[in-house]
C-alpha cells in the first residue's frame, strides 16, 4: 500500500510519501486540480481508491495517473 501525507494548512505541501511513485501521483493531482487527495481536502472526508485503472471519479487525474 502506498501512502502520502500533507500538511493540514496547505494541501499542496507534501511532507511524506512511501515512494516516488506515490509522490508523483500526489503532485499530478494538484497539476490537474482533481483526484482523491484534492477531494479529501475539499470534503474533509477520507477517500479510498481500490483500483486506479477502474476509477472514474476524476477523469483528468486518472489519465495522468
Amino acid at each position: 500500500m502506498r501512502r502520502s501525507l500533507h500538511m493540514a494548512e496547505d494541501p499542496h505541501e507534501l511532507i511524506a510519501f512511501t515512494d516516488f511513485w506515490a509522490c508523483g501521483l500526489e503532485e499530478s493531482q494538484f497539476t490537474v486540480s482533481e483526484g482523491p487527495s484534492v477531494e479529501a481536502y475539499v470534503t474533509r472526508w477520507s477517500v479510498l481508491v481500490n483500483d486506479l485503472t477502474a476509477e472514474q471519479r476524476w477523469p483528468g487525474w486518472g489519465a495522468a495517473a
